[in-house]
């Protein structure tokens, strides 16, 4: 097999990961009323809604303009190379289980969706967008990089795989906030509910 076939099953690869967060980001879209999907929690700086933005359009705005750029072999360059912290953070697969200080609000604060069950729509836009961008990375030369600001230089392909680690990463940040927004009640069917009343 060819280091292109290569390429190609790696972004593909990549790509069905994606799908599968993504498949989780969807889901979860069900358990939130208009309220808490616009309720800031204590000790979080974002509403759920607003990490759903974050997912969507900071990754049509960030990542996929650096993946796109890597592509048509603008704004970025030949030489350079990752930084050590995302060379492992490359080997890993993942960011690590921790905090993680973005850009403070005054430079940068996502939108805050109106309604989660419109945003599914936005969701399987974004989707479409990705899968697009999975066959570009995975025809892309790779001696092409731009920079990432904390992660050095990186290809069409790194940048992709970013995508989906930045998807998984973000999930811990809503699991937070899950406990103060969403009850622990399960409803087992079959169980009688109202006995009490």
């Amino acid at each position: 097999m060819s280091s292109a076939q290569d390429q190609k099953i790696i972004a593909e690869k990549i790509y069905k990961a994606i799908i599968t967060t993504s498949k989780y980001w969807i889901g979860e879209l069900d358990y939130y009323g208009k309220n808490q999907f616009k309720e800031k929690v204590k000790g979080e700086g974002w509403t759920v809604g607003q990490i759903y933005d974050h997912l969507v359009h900071g990754t049509y705005q960030f990542h996929l303009k650096h993946l796109n750029d890597c592509v048509l072999r603008e704004n970025g360059s030949t030489v350079g190379e990752k930084k050590f912290f995302a060379k492992v953070l490359f080997f890993l697969g993942s960011f690590p289980n921790m905090r993680i200080k973005g850009r403070p609000a005054s430079v940068y604060l996502p939108t805050q969706p109106e309604n989660p069950l419109q945003f599914k729509d936005e969701f399987y836009k974004f989707l479409k967008v990705v899968h697009r961008a999975s066959k570009e990375a995975g025809e892309a030369k790779l001696d092409y990089k731009t920079m990432h600001p904390t992660l050095g230089m990186l290809n069409a392909i790194e940048w992709l795989k970013l995508i989906e680690m930045h998807m998984r990463h973000h999930i811990r940040q809503k699991k937070r906030m899950d406990k103060t927004l969403r009850s622990e009640f399960k409803f087992t069917p079959g169980e009688e509910v109202y006995s009490d009343i």
